[in-house]
């Protein structure tokens, strides 16, 4: 069963209340992948997923600000002790180092290195280590002033919306999971004419790219009267931005992050 921590657009679902549910329901019966690609996740949920015995994918990539194709999983140990020998196929995938050394069967796999891999899963762990470095109150400090200047500067254009990354009725759940709800904004542009329909979205992001500014790509995640996908773009903090203005006094951080929303208003101005 693959769950979801952290979507495009911040969403967990199930909850772990609802996993735990299904743990007992399918013991034994089911296997529990997390995708936590986007790392948007605190240190203590990863532990209690492992905990469970479910598998928890991570990258990094996106929210840690390493280079693509790092990807990696985190498995318990028990399922070391239960795994039959790794399909002699997957010696077209893998190599042996790629493995844990006492896995069941990774004789099967090449010895050769895999150096590109491993660079960049080195970069990606300096970037996870210096975040992972930094006062909790001051990463969050980052993140309400990211928040409060997408409020200031980008919601204040007419019609411009955030899509709540919680579950109906649980908006509360922003506040428990900041690294993945606050990290990460999804605004409904649809209200803009040049970005009405999801498609419309989709070009007006390229021409932002265009301009010199990075944002994330549209997503589908709201429905326009029509039936039609309504516009949408992302803005996200990664974690090599989230030390860096964590490094500067208030003052300065609140200004670079208005400077950056006030570049992406600028833009959206133009284009509608």
């Amino acid at each position: 069963m693959h769950l979801v921590h952290g979507s495009k657009t911040g969403l967990i679902l199930p909850r772990l209340d609802a996993l735990d549910r299904l743990m007992v329901r399918w013991s034994g019966a089911a296997s529990f992948v997390i995708d936590a690609c986007q790392v948007r996740i605190a240190p203590g949920m990863v532990g209690s997923y492992l905990e469970r015995g479910a598998i928890v994918m991570l990258t990094g990539s996106k929210f840690v600000g390493g280079p693509p194709f790092s990807g990696f999983a985190l498995v318990p140990p028990q399922w070391k002790a239960r795994a039959g020998n790794v399909p002699s196929g997957l010696a077209r995938i893998f190599r042996r180092a790629e493995w844990p050394a006492d896995w069941p069967g990774v004789a099967c796999l090449p010895e050769t290195g895999n150096p590109g891999l491993q660079l960049r899963l080195e970069a990606s762990l300096f970037e996870l280590e210096r975040f992972a470095a930094l006062p909790v109150e001051r990463a969050e400090s980052v993140i309400a002033a990211f928040g409060a200047a997408i409020g200031d500067h980008l919601l204040a254009i007419e019609g411009i919306e955030i899509v709540s990354p919680c579950e109906p009725g649980l908006s509360g759940e922003a506040e428990d999971h900041p690294l993945e709800m606050r990290t990460l904004v999804t605004l409904d542009v649809s209200s803009m004419p040049q970005a009405r329909t999801f498609d419309d979205a989709q070009a007006l992001h390229r021409r932002i790219a265009c301009a010199g500014i990075r944002l994330g790509q549209p997503v589908r995640c709201r429905k326009l009267a029509d039936g039609c996908w309504a516009g949408t773009l992302r803005i996200g903090l990664s974690m090599p931005q989230i030390v860096v203005l964590a490094a500067l006094d208030d003052m300065a951080m609140r200004e670079v992050l208005a400077s950056d929303m006030r570049r992406i208003a600028a833009v959206f101005d133009l284009a509608s």
